[in-house]
């Protein structure tokens, strides 16, 4: 049987890995991403920060698709860990990130990378917002991205619905996964405590208010957000609620609202009206803009 270290590399086996949590992608002919007045019908630099514990094989069918949706484009997955959400103080987790800031900056005599965005779970707003914070400490400016997708997020935290999130991608096994249950229970009980003697905002309250505050993070194109009614670990209405407080904001907003489909699963359930909805909001937010 193949380690989970092995299957990471046949999944990823064209990325190259930055860090134990960060891999990037760039196709054979390109070596650094492209500008805006090269290919504006394309993001120059697609960014996924995937729901935690999201298996390789399932971030895989993300960016394959995004290779064949837009080839030209490089591909950095930023992963969230368990102990990113229960403990790692928010300044190492930025200092992760450092390395990779380069990448979303222009170089000498170039103009800005076309980013896009794309989001999934609590985890990956949280990751999301700490790349923000990250490349506002260093450059003193907003991150602006062209486009950003939402894919079942933000939430409003709970304590049973971090516990639900948490446990996405947990093994089948009954008895591991029971096992990590009581873990996972353990944990979020940790993280609620820490919130509540702080006095300060919980990492799922903190990622959805930076997210929506344009001195950390604009969307020049737009945002997507894609979420079900049917989710029961972040709530339909708080996806909404988000997306009204963005246009409030002056940021150009569309939404995907499914109703049979639960977190993160609406790709595996109907992948031509997911990547159908990426590919319409990229192209109608190029029109409009």
């Amino acid at each position: 049987m193949a380690s989970s270290h092995e299957s990471e590399e046949v999944h990823f086996k064209a990325f190259r890995n930055l860090s134990p949590t960060i891999s990037l992608y760039r196709p054979a002919d390109q070596v650094t991403p492209k500008s805006r007045s090269l290919s504006p019908s394309s993001p120059s630099l697609i960014i996924l920060t995937p729901w935690l514990s999201a298996q390789p094989r399932h971030i895989k069918k993300y960016t394959d698709a995004y290779r064949t949706l837009f080839p030209s484009a490089s591909i950095l997955i930023i992963r969230t860990t368990v102990a990113d959400m229960v403990y790692r103080p928010y300044s190492a987790q930025q200092a992760d990130l450092k390395m990779i800031l380069p990448l979303l900056q222009n170089s000498s005599g170039s103009e800005e990378p076309v980013i896009l965005l794309h989001m999934f779970s609590n985890a990956g707003a949280h990751k999301a917002s700490q790349l923000a914070r990250a490349y506002h400490a260093q450059t003193k400016t907003v991150f602006r991205c062209e486009g950003m997708v939402f894919d079942s997020t933000p939430g409003v935290a709970t304590y049973s619905r971090i516990v639900d999130a948490m446990s996405v991608g947990l093994p089948a096994i009954p008895i591991l996964r029971q096992l990590l249950a009581c873990l996972i229970y353990g944990l979020v009980a940790l993280i609620w405590l820490q919130s509540l003697a702080s006095g300060g905002l919980n990492l799922v309250e903190r990622a959805r208010k930076d997210l929506n505050d344009l001195t950390l993070v604009q969307s020049r194109r737009g945002r997507l957000y894609v979420y079900s009614v049917k989710d029961k670990m972040v709530g339909w209405e708080d996806v909404e609620s988000h997306a009204r407080e963005a246009e409030q904001n002056g940021e150009r907003v569309r939404k995907e609202r499914w109703t049979g489909t639960v977190h993160v699963g609406h790709m595996t359930n109907d992948g031509e009206r997911y990547w159908g909805a990426i590919k319409s909001f990229w192209n109608s937010s190029a029109d409009s803009w």
